[in-house]
């Protein structure tokens, strides 16, 4: 859905001019509100090199996570959890409950 929907949207403004340089030879879209938008070829490409297996280590090797598969996962390196909503601007409260 992201793929379907993103290209040509996603992107960054006020790009330094040596980063928007390199950038653009490799595929974004430069604008003339100065926003550089990535490409539908540069998106794909971007999503066909990705990792499909990573492992995010921990201080232990027996809490290491395989990040695979279609399961969800969230790291907030200690700080609160944001949770967007997908249909509206919205950041409600996580409702999440962890215990240690």
């Amino acid at each position: 859905m992201v793929y379907q929907s993103a290209p040509e949207v996603i992107g960054l403004s006020n790009a330094p001019e040596s980063r928007a340089a390199i950038l653009t030879g490799a595929g974004v879209i430069p604008g003339s509100d100065r926003r550089i938008r990535f490409s539908r070829a540069l998106f794909g490409a971007t999503l066909a090199g990705a990792a499909r297996n990573v492992t995010l280590l921990a201080r232990d090797a027996k809490h290491d996570l395989l990040l695979s598969g279609s399961n969800v996962y969230f790291g907030t390196a200690a700080a609160a959890v944001d949770v967007v909503a997908s249909v509206t601007p919205d950041y409600p409260d996580s409702t999440a409950h962890v215990s240690f």
